[in-house]
């Protein structure tokens, strides 16, 4: 007998965390749901109390040691990155919680372990309703059974109200990471990265060649619902009309995500929680070192203040050579005649720019530059 018994809670428990394995929730403006994973038992509540005459047959005040799951309401604090309760436990058929701030939300839920009794033949004791209705058993809500199985289970996370700006991060990725940052080789995987965003289920993302001011093409998947972890930006931007990315060229991003139940203003022109950032192409196989293919020529001083001078360059008299000076959102700052081997940059502000000579429009050498003249 003490065996079946065993064995019996053995099964009751499998059947408890398969039941709740699958919990899940949605969210909404101020309230969210629990949608699935309740067993079909201990639905129907009942508030008073009564008796029913039967050996191992319990009277009970809900839910006092009634075989039903607790719910308690978990809310992530985003400074310690922990889940923390804001809520007493509910019971179903509440399945509801609601005048809830904005924030990334889950349920915590607790499956109650059957009591036994030595004076019951089966060992359990049956709770019914007062209408003759099976409810369950009477059980307790520890944290853990026996110190090994787990009885405490969690919901999907969702956002409840508007999504705000910190909701929306991501990042570029390349196959083969290099330096500065958001600069890709043309010949790499060039990505992006949600997987940070916060349980959003709609998502937008548009790219733009050279940037939103100055859009030489433009490519957007329009809103889209589901969520999105990853991107193949190549394979985005291609969008079955062949194009690809060019080198020396930058692109910039609006990325936007929405709780759609909740959502800042999508039928109409922003405000949108959007995130704009943008990421530079260069030449195949440079690992964006500017100059590693060239370097029979090279630029001094690196870095300057007033003046660059390219050592080693003898342009031919009769030909057109043209210095260039690119930033690494792709605009071009400065071009310059090469008619001396030395050229004024003391109208450039700050920062590193790619250097390229052009010769009838193709570049014969490039090189990075950094300018600090402050």
């Amino acid at each position: 007998m003490k065996f079946t018994i065993l064995l019996f809670a053995t099964l009751m428990f499998t059947f408890i965390e398969s039941a709740y394995s699958q919990v899940t929730i949605k969210g909404g403006c101020t309230d969210l749901s629990v949608t699935g994973g309740i067993p079909n038992y201990a639905v129907d509540l009942y508030n008073g109390p009564w008796m029913k005459i039967e050996q191992c047959a319990a009277w009970t005040n809900y839910p006092s040691w009634t075989m039903k799951h607790q719910m308690f309401l978990q809310r992530l604090n985003h400074t310690t990155g922990q889940f923390e309760n804001v809520s007493n436990a509910q019971y179903p058929p509440n399945n509801t919680f609601s005048n809830l701030e904005h924030g990334t939300y889950r349920v915590k839920v607790k499956v109650p372990i059957p009591l036994t009794s030595n004076s019951c033949a089966s060992g359990y004791v049956n709770v019914y309703s007062s209408n003759n209705q099976y409810l369950g058993r009477r059980g307790w809500y520890p944290d853990n059974y026996e110190g090994e199985q787990q009885n405490v289970f969690y919901s999907n996370t969702v956002i409840v109200g508007n999504t705000v700006p910190s909701d929306n991060q991501y990042h570029f990725t390349e196959g083969n990471p290099s330096l500065p940052e958001n600069a890709m080789d043309l010949d790499e995987d060039v990505g992006l990265d949600a997987s940070a965003s916060v349980n959003y289920d709609q998502w937008y993302l548009a790219i733009c060649e050279n940037s939103f001011d100055n859009c030489l093409r433009y490519r957007s998947n329009g809103w889209t619902n589901g969520t999105v972890g990853q991107i193949d930006l190549k394979d985005f931007w291609d969008g079955g009309q062949g194009w690809q990315f060019q080198e020396w060229m930058s692109y910039e991003v609006q990325f936007v995500v929405e709780n759609s139940k909740c959502r800042n203003g999508v039928e109409a022109p922003p405000p949108w929680n959007e995130n704009r950032q943008t990421f530079f192409i260069c030449a195949a196989g440079t690992g964006c070192r500017f100059g590693s293919g060239a370097k029979e020529i090279s630029i001094t001083p690196n870095p300057a203040r007033t003046f660059v001078r390219l050592d080693n360059f003898d342009p031919s008299i009769d030909r057109d050579y043209v210095l260039s000076f690119t930033d690494l959102s792709g605009r071009t700052m400065k071009l310059v005649p090469l008619i001396s081997d030395e050229v004024d940059i003391s109208d450039l502000p700050g920062g590193m720019y790619a250097v390229n000579v052009l010769l009838d429009g193709h570049r014969l050498f490039t090189a990075k530059l950094i300018v600090n003249n402050h």
